[in-house]
């Protein structure tokens, strides 16, 4: 999912999300499919977080840099001075006819098309709040199907408009449908380079993508034994 951004980080902004759908017999592998745009525009200092619930956080983006800009990207822009915005005064106007604030400090919240599909949303009841390396660990799943998946996405850190610490980690698991259970394994320690101990969400995804709300766990290396 690309959210947010413009033609420069200051100028032009971009209001409608595009979601990359895998796609083999497509341009690059993957389906371009635009989404209902937002409302804002998410330059400079954006920040897109996904939230356990399975909807995207959008905030923050400015234009501040602009004001001290005759000209952006080959493009001349003038200065807009609103005494009247109440929030923060300053900002610019595109060739006298887009206004774009200095500060945005209004949030939204994306719903993808996931969230969206018809059937029970599957629900993990209960899980545990640590895990180990290379340990197995059971949930309490309900509304599971007999396709699904298991996965680990660390949680947000972004800056700047990117987010370095993004993880997603696939589980291997077996489920017990009678009994509502989900056995997983958490990752190898070897893997720890690629999945490092941190908090991340656990969502179990059934056979249509529908995720569930996730339960947030934690991820921990083994305690030291013997001195080792």
């Amino acid at each position: 999912l690309i959210m947010g951004g413009g033609m420069y980080r200051f100028y032009r902004p971009n209001f409608q999300p595009l979601l990359l759908d895998p796609d083999a017999s497509a341009p690059g592998s993957y389906r371009r499919v635009p989404q209902n745009p937002g409302t804002q525009p998410r330059l400079y200092h954006n920040t897109t977080l996904l939230l356990p619930d399975g909807r995207v956080f959008v905030a923050g983006g400015n234009a501040a840099y602009a004001i001290r800009q005759k000209n952006i990207g080959g493009f001349d822009v003038r200065l807009d001075v609103n005494y009247k915005s109440g929030l923060f005064p300053i900002g610019f106007v595109d060739k006298g006819t887009y206004a774009i604030s200095a500060e945005i400090y209004q949030i939204e919240f994306f719903y993808p098309p996931y969230l969206f599909l018809p059937g029970s949303r599957p629900v993990i009841t209960s899980a545990p709040s640590t895990i180990t390396y290379g340990t197995s660990y059971t949930l309490s799943v309900s509304h599971m199907t007999s396709n699904a998946s298991l996965v680990l996405i660390k949680l947000g850190s972004a800056t700047h408009g990117w987010d370095m610490g993004q993880r997603l980690a696939d589980l291997e698991f077996t489920q017990d449908p009678a009994a509502g259970e989900v056995t997983f394994r958490a990752p190898a320690a070897d893997d720890r380079h690629l999945s490092p101990p941190a908090y991340y969400m656990i969502f179990y995804v059934n056979d249509a993508g529908y995720p569930s709300v996730a339960k947030i766990v934690q991820l921990k290396m083994p305690t030291a034994v013997d001195g080792a």
